[in-house]
């Protein structure tokens, strides 16, 4: 059953059932100079993958924090993420478009919330229980191999953009081991896309 709705959550997200008609939002908007343009759906289709996802996921028991400790956590994962975008290439460039807010409820709700359930909910958990069975080290190669996946998943935006999606990925996964929480993964993933559209090149530079 895991499997079977894993794999509908995957079709739908990159957008193969049919029937789900996503919204063009706006097309080949350039928002950085010397950055590559962008053209925003709101794909529904992934929004729903995410939802099936958390559903799946929900009744499982996690490992928790006290919520001081992993909610701290958040700032300094964030911070060292975007200090590591801001050294690769990426320029500071303060801006806050027109679009500024529906980008964020866009990203948040059909794009953080859908990947970090895929990715870290469900890809890097099961891969962790299932190597930790024949290793101790089981969880960490579960992380190292997730985060591979989510930057391979970004192979569209070039290499430059899977190193930092590579970089990103730990990131989460990192959070997500230490506070067995989606939420903090989810928290992160989304401060740093709202940081790098907000203050950096965004997307990427051509």
């Amino acid at each position: 059953m895991f499997v079977i709705c894993g794999l509908f959550s995957l079709l739908l997200a990159i957008h193969i059932i049919p029937g789900i008609e996503n919204v063009l939002l706006y097309e080949n908007v350039t928002i950085s100079e010397n950055a590559q343009t962008i053209t925003l759906y709101a794909n529904f289709d992934k929004g729903i993958a995410g939802v099936v996802l958390l559903l799946l996921i929900s009744s499982r028991s996690l490992s928790s924090m006290s919520l001081l400790k992993y909610w701290l956590l958040i700032p300094l994962i964030l911070l060292t993420l975007f200090l590591l975008a801001l050294t690769s290439g990426l320029n500071w460039e303060p801006k806050w478009p027109a679009f500024t807010l529906e980008f964020f409820l866009v990203n948040l709700l059909l794009t953080c919330i859908a990947e970090e359930a895929f990715f870290r909910g469900c890809i890097q958990q099961r891969l962790s229980q299932a190597i930790t069975r024949h290793t101790k080290n089981g969880s960490v190669l579960a992380l190292c191999l997730t985060s591979l996946l989510f930057g391979l998943a970004h192979f569209n935006g070039g290499a430059q953009l899977v190193v930092l999606a590579i970089l990103a990925g730990l990131g989460y996964g990192i959070i997500y081991k230490l506070t067995g929480k989606l939420s903090t993964a989810i928290a992160v993933h989304f401060g740093l896309n709202a940081l790098h559209f907000t203050l950096l090149t965004y997307p990427i530079p051509l």
